[in-house]
């Protein structure tokens, strides 16, 4: 676990904490920015914290992780922030729908961000 806090902190510091309220923060105050080093530094401080007995959530990576991925697609085909905003609330709830097996309740999640 002090592997994950270290990658984190040295590698991706905006993939701090939970994961959700950062990619709600990015949606609501950045344009959906979310810089790419989160994507495979979340990842991987999750699994990392996963398999050694952390105590870790796995909704709120999830989300972020769908989110950076929505945020890295719209990069690179040049979307504007306001379609931007709407790819990256795509990524949350689609990562958050896969975590629970609730297509349904991640589009309602979407709807509230």
């Amino acid at each position: 676990m002090f592997l994950s806090s270290l990658m984190v902190r040295y590698l991706a510091p905006e993939a701090v904490g939970h994961g959700t309220e950062k990619v709600i923060e990015a949606v609501h105050r950045k344009a959906g920015k979310i810089s790419l080093p989160v994507i495979p530094v979340k990842f991987t401080a999750t699994i990392v914290t996963l398999a050694t007995g952390g105590s870790v959530g796995k909704e709120g990576p999830c989300a972020q992780i769908g989110g950076g991925v929505a945020s890295l697609f719209a990069d690179i085909l040049r979307f504007d922030d306001r379609d931007r905003r709407k790819l990256v609330i795509c990524g949350i709830s689609a990562g958050f729908s896969t975590v629970f097996g609730t297509p349904i309740a991640g589009a309602i999640f979407g709807i509230e961000v």
